[in-house]
């Protein structure tokens, strides 16, 4: 990307709306640990309208891709703070021991064609999923979607042992009936 004045500020603001969304993610931790009230804290709600109206805003203004590669990064914080390095551990390699645990302890639909080397990995919930969109205010941008893909490909990625690519073919924020993602080993 050429290097102007509008590509600086669009780099700018991309990294500040970063870095002010996982800040005010980690706000309640921060709350808590400095002895504040329950009513001193940031509320979800809060923090998860705050979230939505940044996300777009930033949808409104930035390429789709451009959004896609910040969602994806968001992705990153969730994953982390799941710990999911750990709860996959036992799966790094084993690709029908993940796919059943996706299936028997998620609740997921899998459909694994091993010669195309795609999975469409199927939520299978009539809700999203996703902790920072959890309430439903009918605001919620399409493009908060683009940190499921994040989250799949850091997952599938660390089981398989190479990156793939994931992305949304149906999600319940768009209007679908749940939140499908297709996987391309």
């Amino acid at each position: 990307m050429k290097t102007n004045r509008k590509n600086f500020i669009k780099s700018g603001c991309m990294a500040g709306a970063a870095l002010c969304c996982l800040g005010t993610i980690s706000l309640g931790a921060k709350a808590k640990e400095h002895g504040q009230s329950e009513q001193e804290q940031p509320q979800p709600l809060l923090q998860q309208d705050y979230i939505i109206k940044l996300i777009a805003g930033l949808s409104a203004g930035l390429e789709d891709e451009e959004i896609r590669k910040l969602m994806k990064n968001c992705a990153i914080v969730h994953y982390k703070n799941l710990n999911m390095d750990k709860v996959l551990e036992e799966h790094i390699g084993n690709t029908e021991g993940f796919l059943n645990f996706l299936s028997e302890k998620w609740g997921w639909k899998i459909d694994y064609n091993i010669d195309s080397g795609i999975i469409i990995a199927d939520e299978n919930k009539n809700y999203c999923v996703c902790p920072m969109m959890n309430h439903n205010n009918g605001d919620i941008p399409p493009t908060v979607c683009y940190c499921s893909e994040g989250f799949a490909e850091l997952m599938f990625s660390a089981v398989f042992k190479h990156p793939v690519k994931a992305t949304v073919i149906s999600s319940v924020i768009r209007g679908n009936e749940s939140c499908k993602y297709k996987i391309e080993l």
